[in-house]
């Protein structure tokens, strides 16, 4: 697991939080993601992508005026919402192999997040001045829709059978048929603000981070159905079987395991101001620590043993 924490980008082992590694970046880091093959780890900031290879060095990025949402294709591509100061919103398309811009696809003015569908065959871009989620086919890198959505949207995720779109304002969740792309209603949890969000594997349950906590939705009405109390969280990941939720909370600057079956926590780090996180259980790390060492940091192991 790697999460971002505006200077630096740290990786922790799951479910203990051991630290792995510890990179420092720039000022400002947001999105942080991994590549499809595991083999590097990309945080937009500023002025650009920073890119780097756990336990190598930090490769040259891509320059670019005000990233925000990294997403990669199982093929050769990653696509970043960007803001230029001349030519507005766009979406860019990154080759991975060199690093390189090679497409600019103009959306409406703030893009803040983008997903793909799980074939790759389409691109969903938040964007919070339209106030919509616009849809980009991949292939032809042409926008083929676009759907209204509540106020200022800052996050979307999408099924894994690619079925559904959820796309998260402040206070409401748009939900949209990815087929017809048309919107099929909308959810207001009434739980506070929401930020980030993160769909189960089988589709049936919505991990919403916000601030209040983090509140477990029903997918197909809406109905909150549970809500672990942690207070302005920032980010939620699942792993890749929906066993553990990781959530980062600004305020508290920590870091909380929870194990998804029962709702409690194994595992909590407190980090300097920790924001977004990207979640890879088959990830190689490097051994950036040595073994038993937490860096300063108090950790709490499942059992509440703390070391």
């Amino acid at each position: 697991m790697w999460i971002s924490d505006g200077l630096s980008l740290a990786s922790y082992d799951l479910p203990s939080l051991e630290p792995s590694d510890l990179v420092q970046i720039a000022n400002g880091l947001r999105d942080v993601a991994v590549s499809f093959d595991q083999q590097e780890v990309w945080a937009a900031h500023p002025t650009g992508v920073a890119i780097v290879v756990p336990g190598g060095p930090q490769l040259d990025g891509v320059p670019l005026d005000d990233p925000r949402g990294l997403v990669f294709s199982a093929g050769d591509f990653a696509y970043v919402g960007n803001v230029d100061a001349g030519l507005g919103g766009q979406v860019v398309v990154i080759d991975t192999g060199s690093h390189s811009a090679i497409d600019v696809i103009a959306v409406a003015s703030q893009p803040t997040s983008t997903a793909l569908s799980p074939d790759d065959a389409q691109l969903y871009v938040t964007d919070a001045d339209a106030s919509a989620v616009i849809v980009i086919d991949t292939a032809s890198r042409e926008i083929i829709g676009s759907v209204g959505t509540g106020i200022g949207p800052q996050h979307c995720a999408v099924s894994a059978d690619g079925t559904r779109l959820y796309a998260a304002s402040v206070s409401e969740i748009t939900v949209i048929d990815t087929a017809s792309l048309t919107a099929l209603g909308t959810y207001v949890p009434g739980v506070g603000a929401l930020n980030r969000m993160a769909v189960s594997p089988d589709g049936q349950l919505l991990y919403v981070a916000g601030v209040s906590g983090l509140h477990i939705i029903e997918a197909q009405t809406g109905d909150v159905i549970e809500s672990v109390p942690l207070p302005f969280l920032s980010d939620v990941a699942l792993t890749d079987d929906g066993a553990f939720a990781i959530v980062t909370g600004t305020i508290e600057a920590r870091i909380v395991v929870i194990d998804t079956a029962s709702l409690q926590v194994v595992a909590e780090r407190q980090h300097p101001t920790p924001s977004f996180l990207d979640v890879r259980t088959t990830a190689i790390f490097a051994d950036g620590f040595e073994s038993g060492d937490t860096g300063g940091w108090e950790v709490t192991l499942p059992g509440g043993a703390r070391r």
